[in-house]
């Protein structure tokens, strides 16, 4: 999973540097991809950094499409009582066969809701990035208004929205 302390300056990644100092505090950005296959890579962390940050009292904010994040469930129970932790799942779309072709090897949506309410119940700020809205699959009214229902059931306390964003040249950049 992504985690994206406040006032982010850095990003671990085989080129940067892991802890940048500034105005004397300092932040992490720690990306991975845990749990989930089809995205795992030679930079993926085998072991969970959340107990790292916990030790440091570091404001936390998890964005992921994986329920792995439940692993360390009683971790963030101890983390929420002390500094801001905030989880945020990713879902954009909502029909399970769709997702299932789209994101074969993440957690389903049915898992990611459950996990949600979890975090949602033991304190942390929730919220759902519903990014991007794939054109016709996610950006139509049905699919935005059954992820606005979740988010209300939830009562998470954010929804974020985007559409996909192709502009010129961006393809070739991104090779």
């Amino acid at each position: 999973y992504n985690f994206v302390p406040s006032c982010v300056h850095t990003i671990i990644s085989p080129t940067s540097v892991p802890i940048r100092n500034f105005d004397g505090g300092f932040s992490l950005d720690v990306r991975t991809n845990f749990g989930t296959p089809s995205t795992i890579s030679s930079h993926t962390f085998s072991i969970s950094p959340v107990p790292i940050l916990y030790d440091f009292n570091i404001p936390i904010t998890v964005l992921t499409k994986s329920k792995m994040i439940l692993r360390d469930i009683n971790i963030f129970k101890k983390y929420v009582k002390t500094t801001y932790v905030n989880i945020a799942f990713s879902i954009s779309i909502v029909d399970k066969s769709i997702q299932k072709l789209i994101e074969p090897k993440a957690s389903t949506v049915s898992e990611r809701i459950e996990a949600l309410r979890k975090f949602k119940g033991i304190g942390c700020t929730t919220g759902i990035m519903a990014m991007p809205l794939l054109p016709i699959l996610g950006d139509n009214e049905e699919n935005i208004r059954k992820i606005v229902e979740i988010g209300a059931e939830i009562n998470v306390d954010y929804i974020l929205f985007s559409g996909l964003t192709l502009k010129e040249g961006n393809k070739e950049e991104n090779k």
